[in-house]
């Protein structure tokens, strides 16, 4: 078992859908030689962390000084499903009905109907965050979204543009994708066979108009989380930042940030991952050569130090071979 996986399979009483746990040690791990990433400064270079901050992300750092200010409890405050941490989506569009994901030990695939497609990007992991926060909040296991497509992308914090690539012009397309797919994770540690068959949603009815997003009916769309998931919603949530999910604007960076929530909530001492272990969580649209781990270790340190934009507190170090995670405060102080 790698590192990674043995953070996620801490002994805890209560384990996750997927058997996951939420680590609460980290056996020492020797750091190695590494590179702090540090605040930028310099004229730019080839290494991320020496690269000027853009204006996205000196947004966010403004943004982190504003939470900063707020107290008590925020309002904002969403919740993951940690399973969704491990069943991660892909980040762009992928032709056919399934999706694999395979390490040495486990395998997450997600099925979908051919004619719908593929859940992907920024819009579905948005979708599950709300979910997730909607169960948690309530503790009902039906969510309700909004007598219009636009009122729905407002509860989710998108735009109501249009166009080919606009929010509105995905949403019901990315609704349809992600409610409708079916979820399944192998293990097989030694001569072991596990599965987890997951349904995100058992059922539901979308009743918004495709030629007028903005005309309210007298019923609400809803749908119902399979009880798998909510329960998984409601005993092992992840709680975010959703003002920060809003504002970052790659899939992958969303996918880091949420991850980095969950893991910084165990980290005591340094924690090394490899690259090819990060790939295999994040990776899934990069090809399985060395010019696809290369591809993917430059985007995903691009993406990182979005995300700690948001998040200054947060250390990590790297080397050629690997991510250290270091200990730093966590984002959000876990409610019972």
């Amino acid at each position: 078992m790698d590192t990674d996986e043995r953070a996620a399979a801490a002994p805890r009483t209560d384990p996750d859908l997927f058997g996951h746990a939420q680590a609460e040690a980290i056996s020492p791990q020797p750091p190695g030689n590494v590179t702090p990433m540090t605040r930028p400064r310099g004229r730019p270079a080839v290494n991320w962390s020496d690269r000027p901050r853009s204006n996205q992300e000196r947004d966010l750092f403004e943004l982190s000084m504003e939470l900063e200010q707020r107290e008590g409890y925020d309002p904002n405050t969403g919740f993951i499903a940690t399973a969704c941490i491990y069943a991660s989506l892909p980040h762009s569009e992928i032709a056919g009905a399934y999706f694999k994901r395979k390490s040495n030990t486990h395998t997450t695939t997600i099925l979908v109907d051919p004619d719908i497609g593929l859940p992907y990007g920024k819009i579905p992991r948005v979708m599950t965050a709300f979910l997730c926060t909607e169960a948690k909040r309530t503790e009902k296991p039906r969510i309700y979204l909004g007598r219009s497509q636009a009122e729905f992308a407002h509860r989710l914090g998108l735009t109501s543009s249009g166009g080919h690539r606009g929010d509105m012009t995905r949403l019901k397309d990315q609704a349809m994708r992600l409610f409708t797919s079916h979820i399944t994770l192998v293990g097989t540690p030694g001569s072991e066979f596990h599965w987890q068959n997951v349904n995100l949603t058992s059922r539901g009815m979308l009743l918004w108009n495709p030629h007028n997003p903005e005309e309210r009916v007298p019923w609400n769309s809803w749908l119902d989380l399979s009880s798998e998931f909510f329960k998984e919603c409601c005993d092992h949530a992840v709680p975010i930042q959703m003002d920060i999910v809003h504002a970052l604007r790659s899939p992958l960076a969303i996918d880091i940030y949420i991850w980095m929530t969950y893991r910084y909530n165990a980290i005591k001492v340094p924690t090394p991952i490899t690259w090819s272990q990060l790939k295999w969580q994040f990776g899934a649209n990069y090809s399985d050569d060395p010019a696809g781990l290369a591809s993917f270790k430059y985007n995903f340190l691009k993406q990182m130090r979005v995300v700690m934009a948001a998040w200054p507190q947060a250390k990590v170090a790297h080397d050629a071979n690997k991510l250290t995670l270091l200990p730093s405060p966590t984002h959000i102080a876990k409610r019972s």
